[in-house]
């Protein structure tokens, strides 16, 4: 939406659509995981390469949401992330694989500034080449030859309505209903911890 464009909008009307198509992606989102929870091989999940404060207050929760909320067993999962964060994912993922055992710090630090420069941020909100580059050679490591694939820009693109406050609390609290992993009070600091970070 241009910028004349979204002034001569009100906002009300703004916000509206944005809760409108929030409940079209959620809805759409569940269904891929159910998808994926129905189908029966591994999940890769990652490769998360962003922020670590990120990684803890939102997308490790995230993920056990994901596993709880679908009834993902650990064995199906195979977490991937950098310097050594296995142990946050323990007791969701029985398999953790380290970015850092497939590329160096420099080359790691190389690609980091090319996915901001080609997103423009350091959110991985869609996928580029080099991860997916990490992901097939994960799934070489573990002899996978088919997988699903849950991608940190799935995460992003479901929260962000929350986060930019299109959304009130109601969606928080629908997922309450559904599982006790993503709950209001944890949204309610990452939200509080988010706009600091603004």
């Amino acid at each position: 939406m241009t910028s004349g464009l979204r002034h001569a909008v009100p906002r009300p009307v703004r916000l509206a659509v944005s809760r409108w198509l929030a409940s079209r992606h959620s809805a759409a989102f569940e269904q891929r995981v159910a998808d994926m929870a129905a189908a029966p091989g591994p999940i890769i999940a990652g490769p998360w390469l962003g922020e670590v404060g990120f990684e803890l207050l939102y997308w490790v929760p995230f993920l056990a949401w994901c596993a709880e909320r679908f009834e993902i067993a650990p064995e199906r999962w195979v977490v991937v992330s950098r310097g050594g964060t296995a142990s946050w994912y323990r007791g969701m993922a029985s398999r953790y694989a380290d970015v850092f055992d497939q590329v160096t710090p420099e080359e790691f630090r190389a690609q980091h500034d090319q996915r901001v420069a080609e997103l423009g941020e350091q959110k991985q909100t869609r996928g580029t080449a080099f991860e997916e580059r990490l992901v097939v050679e994960v799934a070489r490591r573990y002899g996978l030859t088919t997988w699903s694939l849950l991608h940190p820009s799935e995460m992003y693109a479901l929260m962000n309505p929350f986060w930019w406050g299109h959304t009130d609390t109601s969606w928080v609290h629908r997922q309450d209903r559904k599982s006790t992993r993503l709950n209001s009070s944890h949204l309610g600091i990452s939200y509080a911890v988010f706009c600091l970070k603004k």
